[in-house]
């Protein structure tokens, strides 16, 4: 409201001025005169419709926003029902939409007539999959020839991203709004993309390129090329068709594609404020001075009145109920504001994300999960210096946009915030419900002072370093750090094409008995061949896929790659040997996952016994209670649990009593300890000492020569397996490898 009514007040002050100016000038002084306020009306038009689309578009994407927190309440297997549909007819209608598509993360959806699309060709759908609500003028379908705007958001379950809400609007609702009473109808009205294409025109004729319609010297071409391709604003000349025009542009904000343009011929603008000399001075004097007046009234008294509407659809659009503070979208236009202005501060974006959240929420309930945020937004909202700013963001983190002066100060002012907040719920410390426990990636702020959504993915980068690390609470944003986001962006654009492609191919790394020395199963691990990148290994992707859940789609199909080829091995006539297979956390979160694994076992046939699942320790040892139920519930139907890493974490004797694991597989550290001292040996001593009394096997991965092997054997673990006895396989040469004619010789002693 603040800014509408300025500018309308400013524009009273040129009109009145340019009306004093007029009354007491020369001819010649009016002519110059009447020259700039014609041009200043063009601009002021010009941004008053950039500024209306801004706003039809911002309330779209607020619309959308909200219809996808209504969908999430739904659970997912009633999308297609009756009621779901009929809702999203009814908001389609008074939204303006033309088509609604609900999708999944599988690549397809289903629009408002209940037929099916595919839709994973879309970049922006695959964006909301990463958690980005986008407008874009865009195909809404594949091999859709027509271009509409298109609003895509995530719909979130529990901070989980289980489906797609996409929108679609026909562009002829953008061009009903590009009007002007101003002019007269003098003037073309453009929709411009950044490269100067022509989304929609209001004019006489059609073209595709802006710029191949105008004729300018070589400097201003380029400055006006430029100016457009950073969505900023212009006043400028130039020929079209052989006329002297006025040019004027303006960005529009939300929409990275797009701006408005007006043109006019420059004699066509001129002759609609000239004045007719023979009417008396005084008479046109107060003629216009009172326009001036009445105008001024108008468009302060239209801008209260907008502004007015808007308050509610504002609030939502800024406000967090649940910390009772600004959201993501507040955070970053005040922190854009702060940034601009003139202070001697640096400034850091820095995010926090609460370590085992989904456990708490899950175990706890929703509210817990709340009250953790409230509690967390109060000492934030205590601590907080002038200027500065926090939100919560993307559900269970929060993002803290602070001032400094040094580097280690900035450490500093963090370890105290963790301190405080750390203290939750410490006066009832003897229910020893959790620990909470933060960790915040800090970005500097040393350039792109103007999008802070870059600012927010450096501090996320940086967080990623530490998120699941114990000892160090934080890390600081380098520029190493951002060929890593690159890759990571290649990786997520071509994964869902990778699956279906069947680029993931499935290893199998043998294992072998101590006291036979023969093999006795192998490990399950899996390889990218990427069609650019060639061969890559898990590190390169597996923690790109557990960020973004795709992890979940891997695991299931590892396992039926397992499933298959067993049941071909069983068909020759094998005797198949266990394979096992590492589980995620988020895969085990998942309430239909032991359905899910049972219905691909018996689909193929396969006998429980012949999987074995590998859980990571740390995952066991933070999600106890909840794992407990769920591993002897996998038991009960015939499955092997193998308890992965053991040693990284803090597995405690009461653990292992608690939970029925069938193995654990020694961390390579303790390994390499051994072979130094004799106290290494006695802790890998006491740990099969102890995995026998519980009667559960004991495998040491990494094994590197024969000596370490024998020096295990001797201690009494059960099983090894490392390189230097087989690398891993792709699965036909494991196959010759384990069934073959040869396969009797492979043995490690």
């Amino acid at each position: 409201m603040k800014i509408r009514c300025f500018v309308a007040v400013i524009l009273g002050v040129i009109l009145i001025g340019a009306a004093v100016l007029l009354t007491v000038g020369t001819k010649q002084n009016n002519s110059g005169l009447l020259q700039e306020y014609a041009k200043k009306q063009l601009e002021n038009e010009t941004e008053k419709l950039a500024m209306k689309l801004t706003m039809f578009i911002s309330g779209n994407m607020d619309n959308i926003v909200v219809l996808s927190d209504k969908i999430a309440q739904i659970e997912k297997e009633n999308w297609d029902q009756k009621e779901l549909g009929e809702f999203l007819q009814k908001a389609s209608t008074q939204m303006q939409y033309s088509d609604m598509n609900l999708c999944g993360t599988d690549g397809k959806g289903i629009d408002l007539t209940g037929r099916e699309q595919k839709v994973d060709f879309c970049s922006y759908y695959k964006s909301a999959l990463m958690g980005d609500t986008t407008v874009a003028i865009s195909s809404f379908y594949e091999g859709s020839t027509s271009d509409l705007m298109i609003y895509t958001t995530p719909i979130r379950d529990n901070g989980e991203i289980v489906g797609v809400l996409r929108a679609s609007m026909e562009l002829e609702v953008l061009q009903s709004m590009m009007s002007t009473i101003t002019f007269r109808g003098k003037e073309d009205i453009y929709l411009l993309k950044r490269n100067g294409a022509i989304i929609t025109e209001i004019s006489e004729e059609n073209n595709t390129d802006f710029f191949s319609l105008i004729k300018m010297e070589d400097d201003s071409f380029s400055q006006l090329q430029q100016v457009i391709k950073q969505g900023k604003s212009i006043l400028t000349e130039a020929s079209i068709d052989g006329e002297v025009c006025y040019l004027s542009f303006n960005g529009i904000k939300n929409i990275k594609e797009g701006g408005v343009m007006l043109t006019i011929p420059r004699d066509q603008l001129l002759s609609l404020f000239e004045f007719d000399e023979k009417v008396n001075l005084n008479n046109w004097q107060l003629i216009l001075l009172l326009t001036v007046i009445i105008s001024t009234i108008a468009l302060a008294t239209i801008a209260l009145m907008e502004s007015i509407g808007r308050l509610r659809v504002q609030d939502l659009a800024y406000y967090d109920d649940v910390t009772e503070s600004i959201n993501y979208n507040g955070f970053r236009k005040e922190a854009l504001a702060q940034l601009h202005k003139p202070v001697e501060d640096e400034y850091a974006i820095v995010e926090i994300s609460i370590d085992r959240f989904d456990y708490i929420k899950a175990f706890f309930g929703t509210q817990e999960g709340k009250r953790i945020f409230k509690f967390i937004s109060k000492v934030l909202k205590e601590n907080m210096k002038e200027g500065e700013l926090f939100c919560r963001f993307n559900t269970d983190y929060f993002l803290l946009f602070l001032s400094y002066h040094s580097k280690e100060e900035l450490a500093n002012r963090l370890s105290f915030l963790d301190i405080k907040m750390s203290r939750f719920d410490e006066k009832d410390k003897e229910n020893d419900k959790y620990e909470l426990k933060l960790h915040y990636g800090i970005y500097c702020i040393e350039e792109d002072v103007d999008d802070i959504d870059v600012m927010v993915s450096r501090a996320y980068l940086a967080l990623l370093q530490v998120k699941n690390d114990r000892k160090q609470p934080y890390e600081f944003y380098s520029n190493a750090m951002q060929s890593r986001i690159l890759d990571e962006k290649e990786i997520e654009e071509h994964m869902y094409t990778a699956l279906e492609e069947k680029e993931f191919l499935v290893y199998l790394q043998p294992k072998y008995d101590l006291n036979t020395g023969l093999q006795v199963g192998a490990e399950a691990l899996v390889r990218w061949m990427h069609p650019d990148k060639g061969l890559m290994y898990p590190g390169r992707f597996i923690g790109v896929f557990e960020k973004n859940g795709f992890i979940v789609k891997l695991d299931m199909y590892i396992l039926d790659v397992l499933c298959h080829r067993l049941k071909i091995w069983m068909s020759k006539g094998y005797r198949p040997m266990p394979l096992s297979i590492n589980i995620s956390r988020l895969n085990l979160f998942d309430e239909n996952f032991v359905d899910n694994i049972e219905s691909t076992l018996e689909r193929y046939g396969i006998p429980a016994n012949l999987i074995e699942i590998e859980i990571a320790e740390e995952v066991v040892t933070d999600n106890i209670d909840l794992l407990s139920s769920l591993i002897i519930r996998l038991k009960e139907y015939g499955f092997l649990i193998s308890m992965d890493d053991f040693g990284t974490g803090t597995t405690s004797m009461s653990t292992l009593y608690n939970v029925p694991v069938d193995e654990l597989k020694l961390d390579r550290k303790f390994l390499l300890g051994a072979e130094k001292t004799d106290r290494g040996k006695n802790v890998i001593k006491s740990i099969i000492e102890l995995a026998k009394r519980l009667d559960i096997k004991v495998v040491s991965e990494g094994v590197e020569n024969k000596s370490q092997a024998q020096m295990l054997k001797e201690l009494g673990c059960d099983m090894i397996q490392g390189y230097v006895f087989s690398d891993p396989l792709p699965i036909r040469e494991y196959e010759d490898y384990a069934y073959g004619p040869n396969a009797r010789e492979n043995k490690i002693w």
